[in-house]
């Protein structure tokens, strides 16, 4: 992992979902709604970035809305982006033991202030391969599921140059969400 993929640091942690903060650098763009990641590297606990917010540091101090455009506010006031903290959080989808992907609860949950890196191309490849990771995101109930299931889907189907895999997601689905058929449709529609 290169400090490149470096994207936070672990503030709160469980067995199936992490809070993870952006370090204080302009350098680092947060990540995306849907981006896998890993986390803590001796435990190798694999996730996917659900939600990104951005507040004030000091409750007391809530943050005010300027009226002047983003660069101007940064040349004129530049202390005001150190008073902002950036947290995304984390559904847990499994882990890496042994080379072998677990798509579980992992035993332990990711460590407090452990790194979370992005995963390269090759290893979302690797481990989207298993649909299994969709009924681990659809067992997680702080997760806007549907919304979720459609962004991992919509970057992850490109690297799979079979295009069976994208009609093997839609059997996946179709099983998971048997029992609603509105809610698989609305999922399926999303996909496009």
């Amino acid at each position: 992992m290169t400090p490149a993929d470096y994207v936070g640091e672990i503030i709160e942690s469980s067995s199936n979902r992490v809070v993870a903060q952006l370090p204080h650098r302009r350098d680092i763009q947060p990540p995306a709604f849907g981006c896998w990641v890993r986390m803590d590297p001796d435990r190798q606990v694999l996730g996917i970035v659900y939600n990104v917010m951005t507040t004030g540091v000091d409750a007391n101090r809530q943050p005010v809305a300027y009226g002047i455009p983003l660069d101007e506010l940064d040349a004129k006031m530049p202390h005001l982006f150190e008073l902002q903290r950036t947290n995304f959080e984390i559904s847990i989808i499994g882990y890496q033991q042994g080379g072998q992907v677990y798509y579980h609860t992992p035993p332990l949950p990711p460590r407090l202030h452990a790194r979370v890196y992005l995963l390269s191309t090759g290893e979302i490849q690797k481990i989207s391969e298993n649909l299994a990771f969709l009924r681990m995101i659809l067992a997680n109930p702080n997760v806007p599921t549907d919304e979720l299931i459609a962004a991992v889907i919509r970057q992850t189907a490109p690297l799979h140059p079979n295009p069976q895999y994208r009609v093997q997601v839609g059997k996946e689905l179709s099983q998971l969400l048997s029992d609603d058929y509105p809610r698989l449709k609305s999922v399926l529609q999303r996909l496009v």
